[in-house]
């Protein structure tokens, strides 16, 4: 998973008027499900979990909590990426 890679994350993001110079990446982590094998046909579905507004010293801010489901092209589920962006106001 890229902020600037084939998703289009950062295009989204900014059709819903947030401005890309107040985006953090804010934390990734992955779940290895099944095997990846050479040859694999691996599509992702990405999907909104949360949007979490916070408070702090620099203001406020909201996290949002993305995750993406990849799955080979026999249907199984190969991975699971979440990803956290800071959109800081």
């Amino acid at each position: 998973f890229s902020l600037s890679g084939s998703f289009g994350l950062l295009q989204k993001l900014q059709s819903v008027d947030v401005d890309l110079v107040k985006v953090l990446h804010g934390g990734q982590e992955y779940e290895y499900i099944n095997p990846i094998k050479p040859g694999d046909t691996v599509k992702g579905k990405t999907v909104i979990l949360d949007v979490i507004e916070k408070s702090g010293k620099a203001g406020t801010m909201d996290l949002i909590i993305l995750e993406t489901i990849y799955i080979n092209q026999k249907g199984q589920k190969v991975l699971k990426d979440r990803c956290t962006i800071v959109v800081r106001r």
